[in-house]
């Protein structure tokens, strides 16, 4: 994509999409096999659920703090919610695009979607309300931006590489 169109770099949509697939393709697994590990086999889906989300989150963490200062704690409780809702909307819109021109089965899907798309807008809209605006970090962004790719990159990588002689200020 890059190639065709170098200027998407500086898209903070394409910035968003690269980072989190980053995130759950290289990390998700990582983490996934250290949540299941202690588990019951019953609760793998779940660990992976919430390693997925974590680790977008994690890539997401470092771009949201370089381009708006500051942490948004609610995304991973958001996206573990929603997740499920969003899958079953884009399916029932799926099934609607394919049975659209069925007489019999096209209203009911879209009986269907309405009620759904109700409950996920009206989630979104709490869960927004309730995670208000994030932690703002106006000083701290850039270090902690640098721990997360630092993080991301090579898992063992020394700490001491952010020691600056400054405090952190929360």
């Amino acid at each position: 994509m890059l190639i065709g169109n170098p200027f998407l770099l500086a898209s903070v949509a394409f910035q968003y999409s690269a980072v989190c697939t980053f995130g759950v393709e290289i990390l998700s697994p990582l983490l996934e096999k250290k949540l299941c590990r202690p588990l019951p086999d019953k609760l793998h889906p779940a660990a992976k659920a919430l390693s997925v989300s974590l680790c977008a989150y994690l890539g997401a963490a470092a771009l949201t703090l370089f381009h708006e200062k500051r942490l948004i704690w609610m995304t991973v409780p958001a996206n573990l919610l929603l997740s499920p809702l969003f899958s079953l909307l884009l399916t029932l819109f799926a099934g609607l695009t394919v049975c659209a021109f069925l007489p019999v089965i096209s209203p009911l899907l879209a009986a269907l979607i309405r009620p759904v798309a109700d409950l996920f807008f009206f989630l979104t809209e709490q869960l927004s309300e309730l995670g208000g605006s994030g932690i703002y970090l106006p000083g701290t962004a850039p270090k902690i931006v640098l721990l997360i790719i630092i993080f991301m990159w090579n898992k063992k990588a020394p700490l001491s590489v952010l020691n600056t002689g400054a405090e952190l200020e929360i």
